[in-house]
């Protein structure tokens, strides 16, 4: 069984657009840096503590992937 990951319903939408398993790798870098902006934009807002959580989940994928 793989690793899950709980993402608040007011960033669902988010990565709900997450590219498949078999998407080119361009793709996938594409999409963790336009979630992880997105994601940098809400940390003002009210749920910018969620957001800021996420943020470095996403980053060391990012990292370890590409």
């Amino acid at each position: 069984m793989g690793a899950r990951l709980f993402v608040p319903a007011v960033f669902a939408e988010l990565f709900a657009s997450m590219p498949p398993k078999t998407a080119p790798a361009a793709r996938c870098r594409e999409w963790l840096e336009a979630t992880v902006t997105a994601l940098r934009a809400e940390i003002p807002g009210p749920h910018g503590v969620q957001a800021w959580r996420l943020i470095p989940l996403l980053v060391s994928v990012q990292r370890t992937s590409f």
